[in-house]
């Protein structure tokens, strides 16, 4: 499997990186501005850059599109992978708009290209861990859940200026990952109601947000996108307890006892920097190079992605709801964002 990278911004040195470590070659790369494309071909030493994303194409030295551009250039690219009929991996937020996520999709159906997206946080160790532990517990069906993950605040917003001037950026940037990790953790959602707000002072745009879902198996799970988690994960059920505490351990209560029943912190990986190293934690940097491991074997032997496209959308409606939710300040059914 060979990929050509789309972009060449901050994410995407650690994408870069991890499709070299799980052993896929970056045939080409292509940026805006060319002189950043070349750079970061000479730091990665990706042979072929390219002065305009259709040159990429018409070079077809790649098997896969790897789309790793702003939100705002997702549909133009996979316009061309639709054009070319090149199977492509699109980075999170599939789009900036439901009618953008509509037409991408659109264009997959139409070209019949193998198509996913590249949503990582379910691919984070814990997550993985936890989803097995609940199954396999005994503690029986979830009576309730509520799921916190770390919102962009000053750190990260010096690393991603951009989000500073986001509309609805709480939810636009970590919407995606918080209700695609509900999905995987326990399942569909039927309604969702959502308040944003902001707490970083000087921020303009909202970088906090709780949002209520009734599930179709869960009567109710919270997900709450905050500057500090006090936990990630904790679910009532029939039987008992089982928490993902912020150490990122599994902590399980059943029958009046509590035990750490998953306790295991992911070793340093060598090719991130220190400093983005200290900003994102060690289980953010885990999932990018398991996502694309898993997106890798599901190419070469011609299935459908866990995170593919069709599945993406899912996630993507619920982020488009949470945000109408927010603006018109009430709840709303999943079904009426038509995706």
């Amino acid at each position: 499997m060979r990929v050509a990278v789309f972009g060449t911004g901050y994410w995407a040195g650690f994408q870069a990186a991890a499709w070299q470590a799980v052993g896929v070659e970056v045939a080409g790369a292509w940026n805006r501005s060319y002189d950043r494309a070349a750079a970061f071909c000479a730091r990665f030493g990706i042979k072929k850059v390219f002065k305009t994303a259709e040159e990429a194409f018409i070079d077809n030295d790649f098997d896969v599109a790897d789309i790793i551009t702003d939100p705002a250039g997702h549909l133009d690219i996979a316009r061309l992978c639709a054009k070319f009929k090149k199977p492509m991996i699109c980075q999170k937020p599939l789009a900036n708009t439901a009618e953008e996520c509509a037409e991408i999709a659109r264009l997959v159906k139409m070209s019949g290209i193998w198509a996913a997206v590249h949503e990582n946080f379910r691919y984070q160790p814990q997550y993985t861990a936890f989803q097995k532990i609940l199954a396999e517990s005994g503690l029986g069906g979830v009576l309730r859940a509520d799921i916190q993950m770390r919102s962009p605040d000053r750190a990260i917003l010096l690393k991603q200026p951009a989000l500073s001037v986001m509309p609805h950026m709480v939810l636009r940037d970590m919407g995606p990952h918080i209700f695609d990790t509900m999905r995987f953790l326990f399942g569909e959602a039927e309604t969702i109601a959502a308040v944003c707000g902001t707490v970083t002072r000087g921020l303009r745009v909202p970088d906090t947000a709780v949002s209520v879902l009734k599930l179709r198996r869960v009567p109710v799970v919270s997900c709450m996108l905050v500057n500090r988690p006090v936990y990630r994960v904790a679910a009532e059920c029939e039987n008992g307890t089982l928490v993902l505490d912020e150490m990122s351990r599994v902590v399980k209560t059943q029958n009046g006892k509590t035990e750490v029943v998953y306790d295991d912190p992911p070793e340093r990986l060598s090719y991130i920097p220190d400093e983005d190293w200290k900003v994102h934690g060690a289980q953010v940097f885990h999932s990018i190079p398991a996502c694309l491991s898993a997106l890798k074997s599901a190419f070469t032997a011609r299935k459908q992605a866990e995170t593919s496209l069709a599945d993406n959308i899912e996630s993507m409606r619920l982020v488009f709801a949470a945000i109408r939710s927010s603006d018109e300040k009430r709840e709303i059914n999943r079904e009426e964002i038509t995706i």
